[in-house]
């Protein structure tokens, strides 16, 4: 082959290759498909159904819905990890619970036209309470949780209206069974009670508010009916699941998932939570409800605004109650057939309209160990309820206490001159001994052997320990240090 033929052939796979390139490249030349992200922590049906939803939509409007699950532990430390640095979704899934911290942090926006005023009617009327904050909107209600009676129709001939006739079971059950079993001890199912004799966990004011006499009257009817053997001893969730399985227990208090625990195991009703005579109402559970929020990012994109409202819609509630097995928050589904007919999921879905949204104080969180605590001090007979609830309000007092004033860092900048200045002394009385060099010279060889061990003891021991050490003199968050010199000591020595 000649030296032009060579040439010619060259050119051609030049142009070749060329061409190829462009044909690949050719899709990306033009409008890429819009596209949308959303976070979710939702796993078996749940995610099933979000996934169809997604197909749907980008089938109905040319729009790619990039669906990311996340590890339910994990989820609320990406999203304040990711989000502020415009790293996180356009959207994401979460239950309103958590809207005050992330309103604090910055990481949701007002959900806007996703939901205008005119079809705020749409939805449960406490859903839309929870996901509000300060009269604004900050999500699309998508379902709800709260607790709910399932009773074994085996045991009891029908659903009790009163916890009263719950409760008089007891005669005409064996010593082994229970009228009623649920986590006594946990204050989320305790809070039905409280908010039955018109306590709270918590008041407007954000301060402890399970103290006082309503607080005091449903401790004493959990311990009374507890000594009554109406009640099982502070029972766990999976102690709970086994008597009503067993047929060990007529009745219990829980949630939606426990019909996944004992589908198919014993015959069952569930119906909203009975009335209590000796408070005069019904008993109140907390409720949660999932939302679809936008990020501040997403809150720009007309394309996420637009998938929230589809997702609250008729239609995709209908998905999601069916396939996903959820108590869908859109009113207009309940309308429905295939899904009113959905017996547990209605009933839930009524047990709904008495619950008590959670509230989404940062300050929530802290009432649940205190509370926790004072409840299993009085089931066990350790404290009357009033010295019990007065010990928990001061546990949250204490925990909710301010960072203390700064103060000076000048003592602890002597100390640690006064230290560096002696070893300072040391170092060179040390160097001006005789025959130091000639030793230093010597052991060359060995620091050689024991330079690498040096530095990964310092690396790996020695920094981790000075940094600790520096954090012990700290207080506030991780991105808001606030320097309080030796108080976290004083309040450890101190502490009751």
């Amino acid at each position: 082959m000649t030296r032009s033929m060579k040439r010619a052939v060259k050119r051609a796979c030049s142009a070749l290759i060329a061409i190829i390139a462009c044909l690949a490249i050719a899709p990306g030349c033009g409008d890429p498909t819009p596209s949308i992200v959303l976070w979710h922590a939702y796993r078996g049906a749940e995610e099933k159904a979000l996934v169809q939803l997604a197909n749907d939509y980008e089938t109905q409007h040319g729009i790619r819905v990039e669906l990311l699950a996340i590890p339910f532990d994990a989820y609320a430390a990406k999203l304040e990890a990711a989000v502020p640095h415009a790293h996180g979704p356009d959207l994401f899934i979460e239950a309103h619970e958590r809207l005050g911290s992330y309103l604090k942090i910055g990481i949701v926006a007002p959900i806007g036209d996703a939901l205008p005023d005119a079809e705020v009617a749409e939805f449960d009327a406490t859903a839309i309470d929870a996901v509000s904050a300060n009269g604004v909107r900050y999500a699309v209600p998508l379902a709800s949780k709260c607790l709910a009676l399932y009773v074994n129709t085996a045991l009891a001939a029908s659903v009790p209206s009163t916890m009263e006739e719950l409760a008089a079971l007891r005669a005409s059950l064996p010593p082994t069974k229970y009228p009623l079993a649920y986590e006594a001890a946990n204050p989320y199912f305790h809070a039905a009670f409280l908010h039955a004799f018109g306590g709270r966990m918590i008041d407007d004011k954000e301060q402890f508010a399970f103290v006082g006499d309503p607080a005091a009257r449903s401790l004493r009817l959990v311990r009374d009916m507890t000594r009554a053997h109406v009640v099982p001893d502070e029972p766990d969730g999976a102690l709970v699941a086994r008597l009503f399985a067993s047929g060990d227990a007529a009745a219990v208090i829980s949630g939606p998932w426990f019909a996944a625990d004992v589908h198919g195991k014993v015959a069952f009703q569930v119906a909203p939570l009975p009335r209590l005579d000796a408070a005069g109402g019904p008993l109140r559970p907390f409720l949660t409800v999932d939302g679809v929020f936008l990020t501040p990012s997403g809150a720009k994109r007309d394309e996420a605004r637009a998938f929230a409202r589809w997702l609250g819609k008729e239609e995709s509630a209908v998905v999601r109650a069916i396939v996903g097995q959820q108590v869908v928050a859109t009113e207009r589904a309940w309308l429905r057939p295939e899904v009113a007919s959905l017996a547990v999921l209605e009933a839930f879905h009524r047990a709904a309209k008495q619950a008590v949204p959670l509230p989404t104080s940062n300050a929530m969180r802290a009432t649940w160990v205190p509370a926790l605590q004072a409840i299993r001090k009085v089931l066990r007979g350790d404290a009357e309820p009033e010295a019990a609830l007065d010990e928990a309000r001061a546990r949250f007092v204490d925990a909710m206490r301010p960072p203390p004033p700064p103060p000076s860092p000048t003592p602890l900048l002597v100390v640690i001159g006064l230290l560096m200045l002696g070893a300072a002394f040391l170092m060179v009385r040390r160097v001006r001994q005789p025959g130091f060099r000639r030793e230093v010279r010597a052991s060359l060889p060995a620091y050689k052997y024991v330079a690498h061990a040096v530095v990964a003891v310092v690396a790996l021991v020695v920094l981790p320990l000075v940094a600790g050490a520096l954090t012990s003199f700290c207080a506030g968050t991780r991105d808001a240090p606030l320097y309080v010199g030796l108080t976290n000591y004083r309040e450890i020595l101190t502490a009751r």
